[in-house]
């Protein structure tokens, strides 16, 4: 018998994926940062009353309070009971 010869043969498979970014990620960050910006101002003007330049005024450092009590009468007691007679 005769040999019959082999034959290689080769198949290639290629595989194409695509991928779709919707880059609603990247607007949504810029988004929530900017807010985040504006509540810092908000916040800062809330905080500071509206003017950042004034200074608060001096605390002095002593507080001197007089305060007068009206005259209260003292109110009269009782007598005190007598002691029980002793048998």
């Amino acid at each position: 018998m005769a040999e019959q010869p082999t034959t290689a043969s080769s198949s290639t498979t290629s595989t194409h994926t695509t991928t779709e970014k919707s880059g609603s990620t990247a607007w949504l960050a810029f988004l929530v940062g900017g807010l985040l910006v504006v509540v810092a101002i908000i916040a800062w003007f809330m905080m500071s009353g509206g003017n950042a330049a004034v200074e608060a005024p001096a605390i002095p450092d002593e507080v001197d309070v007089t305060v007068t009590a009206p005259d209260v009468p003292t109110p009269s007691l009782p007598d005190a009971p007598s002691p029980a007679p002793s048998n």
